[in-house]
């Protein structure tokens, strides 16, 4: 496991960290179970001059509670450094939530499990909880195939509704979340979208498990999506309900390849 030293973190931001770990444990008291810091700053990368730095802070108690009690610290403890706290990204999550993503074993919490640095309390969250037994789909993949049917019927409920330029993104990314589910099954996960489809492709199009026509379909709508999102641009009704028939044929069939 890494250390504090080998983390890239300027002397102000550790400082800030000290201050705001010392205010929490004077908050906290016994409800505080760990502090850590994850992510790119964790593993010793800085990805840019505005990259966060990432905190999870777990607790035994309400987490509502935890969230008030970690922003006033925040606040306070990089106030008194003289650093800005908007550089700061604090989670705060209780036991139960740890160990509902453990159970499923969520690529976030697989990911920040392998690069924390403790900060201060407990290196596992409390006892580390059995992973419950299951049969066929990774509870993972089911959830993530889950999360595509939400955007399905979002999308749907948007094109109903006669809306154009947000139904683009919110089929693209009911396809977007299939696709994760998929590579999910093979323990597979990549963060950017274009490393994903890139993925996908090679996983399941090249090894002649899934139609390379519909997966191509798929992973070309990336670009309207973005030009949804970011350039305001707007699309025909012809456009969207297409979009939406993509989104639903390849859902479906990346939930017949997962569940088959």
């Amino acid at each position: 496991m890494a250390t504090l030293a080998e983390a890239s973190l300027s002397e102000l931001e550790r400082e800030t960290l000290d201050r705001f770990v010392a205010l929490l444990e004077q908050q906290l008291g016994d409800d505080l179970v760990s502090v850590w810091l994850y992510g790119s700053r964790a593993r010793g990368q800085r990805t840019g001059p505005e990259s966060d730095v990432d905190v999870m802070v777990l607790t035994r108690g309400d987490a509502a509670r935890g969230y008030d009690e970690a922003r006033r610290a925040m606040d306070h403890a990089a106030d008194a450094a003289g650093a800005s706290q908007l550089f700061f990204s604090v989670q705060v999550r209780d036991l139960d939530w740890l160990a509902e993503r453990r159970a499923v074993e969520a690529f976030f919490i697989d990911e920040v499990e392998r690069d924390r640095i403790v900060l201060a309390g407990d290196e596992q969250g409390d006892e580390r909880p059995p992973l419950r037994p299951y049969t066929g789909m990774r509870p993972r993949t089911r959830e993530l195939l889950d999360q595509a049917d939400e955007w399905l019927r979002d999308a749907r409920l948007v094109v109903d509704g006669g809306g154009r330029s947000g139904a683009i993104s919110i089929s693209y990314y009911a396809m977007f979340y299939a696709a994760r589910a998929a590579l999910s099954e093979r323990d597979l996960v990549v963060r950017s979208h274009n490393g994903m489809w890139h993925l996908f492709r090679q996983t399941y199009v090249e090894g002649g498990d899934f139609d390379p026509q519909l997966a191509r379909a798929a992973a070309a709508t990336q670009e309207p999506r973005e030009d949804a999102d970011y350039r305001a641009k707007r699309f025909s009704e012809e456009q969207v309900r297409e979009t939406l028939e993509l989104a639903e044929r390849f859902v479906a069939a990346v939930r017949e390849l997962t569940e088959g």
